[in-house]
C-alpha cells in the first residue's frame, strides 16, 4: 500500500535574521503541518515551509525564496529527523535556484550541523538534505515549538548564513491540527519507547 500524505494547513509565524543579528523582512507563504501513513499508521511526521525574503547580504534586498521539509520517522528501532532546504532567487518574477552549501539547527542555544545525505537530494542538485539520528533528532523535535527553534543555510559562495525561525507558537491556538502531528511523533517514537523500557537498569545502550 502506498502512503496516504495528510496535509493541514497551518498559518506558522516565521522570522529571518542573519546569524551576526541583522535582521531580513519576510511574509509568510504556504506553510503547513502534514502527516504520511503507512498501511494505516503514522510513518513521517513533518512541517513543510516557503518564505519569501529581502536577502541584504547577497543581492542588496533583492527578494529571494527559501523553502524545505522538516521530517521524523522511525527506521529499524531509530528516530531519523530528515531535512531539506532549498534556495532560489526572484527574478524577472521567475524563480532562479541557487544552491545551498550547508545547512543546521539552532535549539536550545545550541547549533547541530546535520549530517549530508551521502546521495543528496533527489532530483535536486541545488538543495541540501540532511539528517539527524536519535539523540539530534529527539532534542530537534522536543525544541520544535520552542520560540528558539531555527533552520539555518549558507548559499554557496556567501560568506554568512541566513537564519529562518519557524515559531509554532502562535499556531498552538489550534488543537485538532497540532494534536495530529502530535500523535504521529507519539506513534513514531513509540518503538524507540518501548525498547528503552525493556531494557535492564545496568544495560547501557549501544552506540
Amino acid at each position: 500500500m502506498k502512503p496516504v500524505a495528510i496535509f493541514f494547513a497551518l498559518p506558522i509565524l516565521l522570522a529571518s535574521g542573519f546569524c551576526y543579528g541583522d535582521e531580513i523582512s519576510a511574509k509568510l507563504s504556504d506553510t503547513s503541518f502534514y502527516v504520511e501513513t503507512t498501511d494505516g499508521r503514522p510513518s513521517m511526521c513533518g512541517v513543510q515551509f516557503r518564505i519569501f525574503y529581502a536577502d541584504q547580504f547577497n543581492r542588496s534586498s533583492g527578494l529571494s525564496q527559501v523553502s524545505g521539509s522538516l521530517v521524523w520517522l522511525e527506521d529499524q528501532g531509530r528516530i531519523l529527523f530528515l531535512e531539506k532546504i532549498s534556495g532560489a532567487d526572484i527574478q524577472s518574477k521567475q524563480l532562479v535556484p541557487f544552491q545551498v552549501a550547508s545547512a543546521f539547527l539552532s535549539y536550545d542555544g545550541e547549533t547541530t550541523p546535520a549530517k549530508r545525505l551521502p546521495g543528496g537530494c533527489t532530483g535536486d542538485t541545488a538543495a541540501f538534505c540532511g539528517a539527524y539520528v536519535d539523540e539530534s533528532a529527539i532534542g530537534a523535535l522536543a525544541s520544535v515549538y520552542e520560540s528558539t527553534f531555527s533552520v539555518s543555510f549558507r548559499r554557496k559562495d556567501s560568506l554568512v548564513d541566513t537564519v529562518v525561525r519557524l515559531d509554532l507558537t502562535s499556531a498552538s491556538q489550534d488543537e485538532e491540527r497540532r494534536k495530529s502531528f502530535n500523535r504521529c511523533t507519539d506513534a513514531v517514537m513509540e518503538p524507540i519507547t518501548r525498547n528503552l523500557r525493556q531494557r535492564s537498569p545496568n544495560q547501557r545502550p549501544e552506540k
